[in-house]
């Protein structure tokens, strides 16, 4: 349990210090561009580091550890890079999309599993629907992280088509200032 505790805690650091986009001072958090890399990097760490860590908490005693970094792994990783991207619709759109083909290749298993009475015909056909499942969800997941840069080049480019005025409070350390400092972007 403390194994899964400390994955979550990294996990969510670095989400946090990647999706920041604080200058050299980290202190100071101004609004721009965001990176294509990052995008991408977020949605394969938050997708592959809770699906790794499911495979090792996974015993015969602690099948709940199992499912419950899986599920989020596979569900809401993939759609981290269009958050940070500010493509919340987009993120939560692809999320509820494999939401609903783990819904839907579960009820697919449960009906494999209770409509025939031959064990033999219920193993294969519950194999074929969990087959099925686990390549849509795949691809899917995968299709969605190799996109996540096209969510940040939209957003760079939301930012060169339209201008944008914004106050943004300055602090600096060093100097022992703060201010305020007036940014437009075209």
């Amino acid at each position: 349990m403390k194994g899964i505790v400390v994955v979550v805690i990294f996990v969510l650091a670095g989400i946090l210090y990647a999706s920041a986009g604080n200058d050299s001072l980290g202190i100071t958090n101004v609004p721009g561009q965001k990176s294509e890399v990052v995008a991408v990097g977020l949605s394969l760490v938050t997708t592959v580091v809770p699906i790794t860590a499911g495979f090792f908490v996974e015993s015969e005693e602690n099948d709940v550890g199992f499912w419950t970094l899986i599920a989020p792994g596979i569900i809401v990783g993939p759609s981290v890079g269009h958050s940070y991207a500010n493509q919340w619709g987009r993120g939560l759109t692809t999320a509820g999309l494999r939401l609903g083909i783990l819904g839907a290749g579960i009820i697919g298993l449960n009906l494999a599993v209770s409509e025939d009475d031959d064990i033999s015909g219920r193993f294969g056909d519950a194999l074929y629907v969990a087959a099925a499942t686990i390549l849509a969800l795949s691809v899917h997941a995968l299709y969605d992280i190799a996109v996540a840069q096209e969510s940040a080049r939209k957003y760079n480019e939301s930012l060169k088509a339209s201008g944008k005025a914004l106050i943004i409070p300055r602090v600096d350390p060093k100097n022992k200032s703060c201010g305020v400092s007036l940014v437009y972007y075209f």
